[in-house]
């Protein structure tokens, strides 16, 4: 598990290298990854301090994560994505949020609920999957639209394909968590297997992106 400590180093990176680019490239929309490394200190602080077993800041975390991604797929010029392409999507995840945090479905065994017992691990799981997949949709179609459009900037394919790779990574974890439900040891192991690849992976391609210049 030491090796999933390096989610700070990768907050900070984000955070000072969102900023920078967004500096010497006049564009604003790299802020957001910025915001996306202060949000990933302030979630795991506030986990580490204040909270414990809380599914329910991860959750918010996560659909918080998700719009920042989804206003920077927004940002990106010459895509001629609608703001309705964006925000559907978003609106129609932060129901399904909404639903599992007020109705205890589906139901799980007692251990795996957090200590709020809004949310048990199946429902975080669930709203992963969708979130991710909804993601990964999304991100695919802005790809696709990036290359029809000669729209071929080296540093947003990178930082495109890295939020590709951690969603892909997060519905594989999501679903393989899911099947494994009811074994928590298999359960376990496996999600600490995708964490540690998906954090290597996915914030290096992203950092990459950040650090090249076109």
């Amino acid at each position: 598990m030491e090796l999933l400590n390096f989610k700070y180093f990768f907050f900070l990176a984000y955070t000072i290298l969102g900023y920078i680019k967004s500096l010497s490239s006049g564009e604003r929309k790299y802020l957001l990854f910025s915001l996306l490394g202060l949000l990933g200190f302030v979630t795991n602080l506030l986990d580490y301090f204040v909270f414990s077993s809380n599914l329910e800041l991860y959750l918010v975390n996560d659909l918080v994560s998700l719009g920042l991604y989804f206003i920077f797929f927004f940002s990106i010029k010459n895509l001629k994505v609608t703001s309705s392409f964006i925000f559907i999507p978003l609106t129609a995840l932060s129901i399904i949020a909404l639903l599992f945090f007020n109705f205890d479905w589906p139901k799980s065994n007692i251990n795996l609920y957090s200590n709020y017992g809004y949310l048990n691990t199946l429902e975080y799981l669930l709203f992963s999957f969708f979130a991710s997949l909804t993601s990964l949709t999304i991100c695919t179609i802005v790809l696709i639209k990036m290359f029809t459009t000669n729209l071929l900037r080296l540093n947003l394919i990178f930082l495109l394909f890295g939020i590709l790779s951690f969603y892909l990574g997060d519905i594989i974890q999501s679903g393989l968590g899911i099947y494994f439900i009811s074994d928590t040891n298999i359960h376990f192991k496996f999600s600490e297997i995708f964490l540690t690849i998906r954090l290597f992976v996915s914030n290096g391609l992203i950092i990459f992106g950040l650090l090249w210049k076109n």
